[in-house]
């Protein structure tokens, strides 16, 4: 009985998506017609979880029940009543959405512009189940083998590890690394340099490690106007393993150097991956050039240190270990990557759920299936168990879940994760126009183009699961941020696009080989004889296996090529000048900036002090440091020394009241509270030097 339910679990994945959007047709069609904009909210406060459930309940039965009335099965009408249901449901609520859409004498509307990234994306879509409707299928049908993907077992994979293969491509991975590595470290230690890192985020960090360093606990005061712990705000036990290093040299610039050197480590279970699945040096060469050259990956460390860096090579590592059937190292790269943060779950989970779908999936043995069930329920369920916890930890004795960045979800006034899922129950479209509002177009672009739609063309549904990370992160949250390349929320969704990039061009590859060595023994066994046909195959197998650039994949290396092109172009037009825009700066203005290390080297550095955003960070190792704009006036002017940046107006607009100018306010409250000034700078062509008080005693 357990045997023929995981045997028709693909069947039932169908059905359930049939009844799910077919209910959720249903519910959208029956509301008014203003509601079903998907612009604002009411629709989905309209619209009944209970009802719907009911309705995809009643679907559902139907379509299973009816084979067996039919005696027939049902799956290809089942696929194309998906592709039915979606264009009726998208198309519908596109024209209830954009109703003004059309051109005017100068071109598109508004709302046409707006409307448009939508239907290209329906359209999209509808090609996607278009082919699944005609192509797809549950399994390969009995007898037929399906191709490992150069998967072997742990013993083999052992066994390679122990192998060193110092040959050109991995020579040029490691420089192309260590160049990565030193771009990103010059990058952003001149962020700091030329004081361009600010309090939020780079400054809590700074102190905290100062805090780690000195008493063991991860303590600030920068980050929430008072002495706390940074676990009270994020659950990250991950920040331990950089502590060592940084103890070496207790500096802020040596947190931007670990920070690179996490993003490098990332590009080994990369080249690990890529040989896993039967890719040819070469082939894993230009992989990896495409993972250092994509631009959210650098660009992701554009904005300092943050423990999101640690998820792109845990979530690499974890890929590596389950296709290794490595149990061990499963679970390491498994807790590790939930140790980043409490929303780190949802990575874990997805990979737990995609693993338990291809499990049900394909022909391999039956023992390798029940690794894989087995390691999915553990990994899901740990996940769940984590997120949990660490998200009630939070509520209870932290600073609670940052949900407003899903307030475009949150209908029903709560402030609850339950809400986003519920609204993407109920309305799938609303979850596709938010995904394609206007000003994510860029960032969709910056991180698709690179890669060549390559994590879409697989026959390997499942794996489609694995985008999970990107949507949800990345592209259903308005908070601006999440999608910006030159943010941290990418190394999450740059690990999961990247394994898909791998698996499905050595599906694609694999496939084109088998064809182009298929074709060379028809053209040689209609020419000789079938002995001395086998003998120049063979001849050409084994050329063919010693060769570093075999002969037979260079047409399938040109989609790699053109990605790799792309990439580099999109890195050059985008991170390139961001990057050398800080030690252009340093070297032009390198007095200026000595100058103020010099102001600043003049405070005590046992002293406690109050600062505007960007002299926190040079100040930031020390017990006491209050941020001038976001801390209370009573901490603020608690401290021994207070330090300003005169040219800095939004650090004072608090302090702005009546119309009144909040910096002057601010310095009368300074001479009020005993502050008097320690040394006059003139400001010069460069800019200001900081303004340094003092409490008199």
């Amino acid at each position: 009985m357990v045997e023929k339910v995981w045997n028709n679990l693909p069947g039932l994945i169908r059905r359930l998506i049939l009844a799910w959007l077919s209910a959720a047709a249903a519910g959208w069609m029956a509301l008014p017609g203003p509601a079903k904009s998907l612009k604002g909210l009411e629709g989905l406060r309209q619209m009944s979880p209970i009802h719907m459930a009911v309705t995809a309940a009643v679907v559902f039965t139907g379509v299973s029940v009816l084979p067996g009335w039919t005696k027939k099965d049902t799956g290809k009408a089942e696929r194309f009543g998906i592709l039915t249901v979606f264009l009726i449901l998208s198309l519908s609520a596109w024209s209830a959405s954009y109703e003004d859409t059309g051109f005017t004498d100068t071109g598109f509307t508004d709302t046409g512009l707006a409307g448009l990234p939508f239907l290209c994306a329906v359209i999209l879509m509808s090609v996607f189940l278009a082919v699944y409707a005609v192509y797809g299928q549950d399994r390969r049908p009995d007898g037929v083998k399906q191709k490992s993907n150069g998967l072997k077992d742990r013993t083999d994979c052992r066994r390679q590890n122990v192998k060193t293969d110092l040959s050109f491509p991995v020579l040029v991975v490691i420089c192309f690394t260590l160049l990565l590595f030193g771009f990103i470290s010059i990058w952003t230690v001149f962020r700091v340099k030329t004081y361009s890192a600010p309090a939020f985020d780079f400054g809590i960090f700074s102190q905290m490690f100062y805090k780690m360093m000195t008493c063991g606990r991860p303590e600030t005061t920068l980050e929430r106007d008072g002495l706390l712990s940074h676990f009270m705000v994020h659950v990250s036990p991950v920040y331990y393993l950089l502590l060592p290093f940084y103890c070496l040299y207790p500096k802020p610039v040596t947190l931007q150097v670990l920070q690179a050197a996490v993003l490098a480590l990332a590009v080994v279970p990369a080249w690990k991956l890529t040989r896993r699945h039967g890719c040819t040096p070469a082939a894993s060469m230009f992989l990896c050039l495409l993972l250092l050259l994509y631009p959210a990956f650098a660009g992701g460390g554009g904005y300092d240190l943050h423990e999101n860096v640690f998820l792109a090579p845990f979530l690499l590592g974890l890929f590596y270990g389950i296709d290794c059937r490595n149990g061990w190292m499963t679970g390491l790269f498994a807790v590790l990557t939930l140790t980043v943060k409490e929303d780190a779950a949802v990575y874990v989970a997805v990979i737990g759920l995609w693993l338990f779908l291809r499990a049900t999936s394909g022909c391999e043995k039956r023992e390798w299936k029940l690794w894989q069930a087995a390691a999915a329920t553990l990994l899901f369920a740990g996940a769940v168990v984590w997120f949990l916890a660490a998200t009630g930890y939070l509520a209870r004795y932290g600073d609670g879940v940052m949900t407003y960045r899903y307030d475009n979800f949150m209908y029903d006034g709560t402030s609850s994760l339950a809400t986003v899922i519920k609204a993407a129950f109920l309305s799938p479209m609303k979850v596709l126009y938010e995904c394609t509002d206007p000003e994510k177009i860029n960032f969709t672009a910056l991180t698709m183009l690179p890669l060549l739609g390559l994590p879409f063309m697989t026959r390997r549904y499942e794996r489609l699961i694995l985008l999970i990370p990107y949507i949800l992160v990345n592209l259903m949250p308005d908070y601006r941020y999440q999608h910006d390349i030159f943010f941290q929320y990418t190394y999450g969704s740059t690990a999961c696009l990247f394994y898909l990039t791998v698996v499905n061009y050595a599906d694609l590859a694999g496939v084109f080989s088998q064809r182009i060595s298929g074709g060379v023994r028809c053209r040689i066994s209609g020419r000789i004889s079938d002995r001395k046909a086998s003998r120049v195959l063979n001849r050409i197998s084994i050329r063919i296996k010693k060769s570093s650039f075999p002969i037979q994949l260079l047409l399938p290396f040109l989609p790699l090529i053109a990605a790799v092109s792309v990439s580099g172009a999109l890195f050059a037009q985008t991170v390139v000048p961001k990057a050398i825009s800080y030690p252009e700066r340093w070297m032009k203005q390198r007095a200026y900036y000595m100058k103020m290390d010099e102001i600043l080297q003049m405070i005590s550095e046992d002293a406690s002090v109050s600062s505007t955003t960007f002299y926190s960070v040079p100040l930031s190792q020390r017990d006491v440091l209050y941020d001038v704009r976001y801390s209370s006036a009573e901490h603020v002017f608690s401290t021994e020394y207070i330090v300003i940046d005169p040219a800095d107006s939004s650090a004072y607009t608090e302090y702005g009241t009546a119309g009144e100018d909040g910096y002057k306010n601010f310095l009368n409250l300074l001479q009020k509270n005993g502050y008097v000034k320690m040394r006059e700078q003139n400001a010069t062509s460069a800019g200001s030097f900081p303004s340094v008080y003092v409490k008199a005693d």
